[in-house]
């Protein structure tokens, strides 16, 4: 039955710490603060939450044996106390309006289609923080209600323990925002076009996140085998041996660090200050304080005071390097903060090792897209591609009736410079003769290796005339010029055929017709130029020298 409509409400007063203004009648049976009946008593005494019964000025008549427990009073001592007590001293203000909004509750009316409607759900009773008897704190729910027995206002408070229910919201909203962290770091590692352009963003994404509380000062490492003898400097040699000797290399950084420390800490030993030791163990580390923590090795004159959160990166089971980051002397270190840094720590190397997977794949697509197309020792198109070039300019011919001339030239005598110098100064020879036929031609057109030391060339738009012209001038540069090679200069010569295509012709054909012609140079005392329709190049020679 709801409470008659009033005004009251509780409220502070000049020489009193409470008063009630106005009244309210409540039946006696329809509240369970009538605790001046002992059956009554008996029921509530029951309850696991605390239950006090008050007068208009907030002092204390009755409550529950589970007040007194909660609360750690002795039975009967809270008797004629004030509620405020009850709480800390700084919530007294929160407890008196939590209160009077009580009060103003249990008066609103029902609305007149309130039956109609579906019953709300009630609403979670405010919290406050409680003090117990030997004034430590609580956090405690509070529901209030007023009545009026006999015409004096009277006021219930059910208060429960809500430590552990504030305990689990803020375990929850921890592990939100920590979620949340994990979640734009991921969206980092995954959106990062790189492995260089990952660790930069990843970088900027955990010093920026509020959850760790750090400086925007921060490293990685990459974990790397010593370089053996010989090998560049600076390389880094990925992946690690299983025990082969290792060291730290600083890949990145952000933060203003001086040069004095990127240059002393470029590599660190594995096992060596912080960074090493926690590459070594593959454990989380933090570091209170690099001043008074022994274990930070590596002290320069300018460092200010301050803290270290360092980071194994894991993939595999494996370390694969370090983050470390700075923090204010002695961070935040709980279990829960170590289980975070773990978490992030493998979820960096993963995404790192997954860029780094997904580059090697790229590399190696590219690496077998240029085996499948040019020529490993020369550089230039193999027999194959040099071929499938040769049908694209065909079918441009067919569309836009331009010529297409192939050139098919062999190196002259060239088993005796294997012979005499070696396999090695023959591929020398190979590589310099390719290279500079490749140079001496149009953009457009293309050069590759026929097999051994013949070339192949495809000219677009090139009629035979002119095509021949071109390779007297390629075979007079070639002559006059000495290919240099680890026996000295060498005067090289080459045989050139020339043929010209036409429609009724395949590209088997039209090659063919190029290395007959090459064939009748060879027979014609070799270092020449034959055209394949058998023409002199007597006008030829007189143009070129007219040029």
């Amino acid at each position: 039955m709801a409470p008659a409509p009033s005004e009251g409400r509780m409220a502070r007063a000049p020489g009193a710490r409470w008063r009630w203004a106005g009244s309210v009648s409540l039946r006696p049976e329809a509240h369970p603060s009538m605790a001046t009946v002992p059956s009554e008593r008996k029921i509530l005494e029951t309850l696991s939450d605390a239950v006090i019964s008050c007068d208009g000025d907030g002092r204390i008549l009755w409550c529950n044996r589970a007040t007194y427990t909660l609360l750690g009073y002795a039975t009967g001592e809270l008797r004629g106390a004030h509620v405020s007590m009850l709480v800390a001293a700084d919530q007294e203000e929160r407890l008196a309006e939590l209160l009077g909004n009580a009060s103003n509750a249990t008066d609103a009316a029902a609305p007149e289609d309130a039956a109609t409607d579906p019953p709300a759900e009630p609403p979670r009773p405010p919290r406050i923080e409680g003090r117990r008897a030997d004034g430590s704190k609580l956090t405690v729910s509070l529901a209030a209600s007023r009545y009026s027995m006999d015409g004096t206002p009277m006021l219930t408070l059910v208060v429960r323990d809500a430590t552990l229910a504030a305990e689990r919201e803020r375990d929850l909203e921890r592990v939100r925002d920590e979620l949340g962290m994990q979640m734009r770091v991921n969206q980092v590692l995954e959106n990062a076009e790189s492995s260089e352009a990952l660790i930069d963003e990843v970088l900027r994404e955990v010093v920026s996140l509020g959850q760790l509380d750090v400086h925007k000062m921060a490293g990685l490492f990459l974990l790397e085998e010593t370089a053996p003898p010989g090998a560049p400097a600076g390389q880094v040699h990925l992946p690690l041996a299983e025990n082969g000797p290792a060291q730290l290399r600083l890949v990145h950084h952000i933060g203003d660090f001086s040069d004095d420390f990127l240059e002393r800490e470029s590599t660190i030993p594995l096992g060596s200050c912080l960074c090493g030791r926690a590459a070594n163990s593959g454990e989380v580390l933090v570091s209170d304080d690099c001043f008074t923590d022994p274990r930070h090795e590596h002290a320069f004159h300018d460092m200010t005071a301050h803290g270290h959160y360092i980071i194994p990166l894991k993939a595999g089971g494996k370390v694969t390097g370090v983050v470390f980051l700075y923090t204010d002397p002695y961070p935040v270190w709980d279990e829960r903060r170590q289980v975070l840094l773990e978490t992030l720590g493998v979820q960096i190397g993963m995404g790192l090792a997954r860029a780094r997977d997904h580059e090697a794949l790229l590399e190696s697509r590219a690496d077998f897209a240029r085996l499948a197309t040019y020529d490993a020792l020369t550089g230039v198109l193999n027999r194959r591609a040099i071929f499938e070039r040769l049908a694209q300019e065909r079918a441009r011919q067919e569309r836009h009736t331009h010529s297409v001339s192939v050139i098919l030239f062999d190196i002259d005598h060239f088993k005796i410079v294997n012979d005499q110098h070696g396999h090695a100064v023959g591929d020398a020879v190979l590589k310099q003769v390719a290279h500079r036929m490749k140079a001496a031609l149009r953009p457009y057109d293309e050069i590759g290796r026929y097999g051994g030391e013949e070339f192949l060339m495809v000219l677009p738009g090139c009629p035979e005339e002119t095509a021949g012209r071109v390779a007297e001038r390629l075979r007079i540069s070639l002559a006059e010029t000495p290919i240099d090679c680890a026996v000295g200069p060498l005067t090289i010569t080459a045989s050139f055929g020339v043929a010209h295509c036409s429609a009724e012709r395949t590209d088997e054909a039209l090659v063919s017709a190029a290395d007959d012609a090459l064939y009748r140079a060879k027979r014609a005392g070799r270092n020449r130029v034959e055209l394949d329709l058998g023409l002199s190049l007597d006008s030829t020679l007189a143009d070129l020298k007219r040029g």
